[in-house]
């Protein structure tokens, strides 16, 4: 009960804070941001955006007949960039191909032995240690193989 008293909060926070930063950049008061201010907004948020990824949610979300996106946009794409976790479209295909490549009996998930196999394929060179290191890391649940949303 505590913890969802805590994330209520926390998300009325973050949607104040979102509604402070967008009145403030909506100068104009056209009650729509523009595709560079949409930028700077998500810039002030502490994140560093990828210019492609927010010009796809940009565009899924803009409204045909509209310039730029109001508030409620806004949120829709930040709610995209967050469920991408910070990669466009095209890279995420990309990674689900290769991790296709190295689940060998198709069951979504790659042995962490494996990821130095994965990662000598797409041109990457690390030691045996450096790349444990990295499996214990991405391994969240300690079971030996790193499933795809890890």
């Amino acid at each position: 009960e505590d913890f969802v008293k805590f994330m209520r909060k926390y998300l009325e926070m973050q949607k104040s804070e979102l509604k402070r930063i967008f009145e403030e950049m909506n100068s104009g008061k056209t009650g729509r941001l523009d595709r560079g201010q949409v930028h700077q907004v998500i810039e002030s948020l502490g994140w560093t955006p990828n210019p492609r990824l927010i010009d796809e949610c940009f565009d899924e979300i803009e409204q045909p007949d509209e310039e730029g996106l109001t508030i409620e946009e806004l949120e829709q794409v930040l709610g995209l960039l967050n469920s991408s976790q910070g990669f466009a479209h095209k890279e995420r295909e990309e990674f689900a191909e290769l991790f296709s490549k190295f689940d060998p009996d198709d069951t979504g998930s790659c042995p962490t032995t494996g990821l130095t196999s994965a990662l000598l394929f797409v041109g990457y060179t690390r030691t045996l240690q450096e790349v444990r290191t990295l499996a214990s890391e991405v391994d969240l649940d300690s079971s030996g193989s790193v499933e795809y949303p890890e």
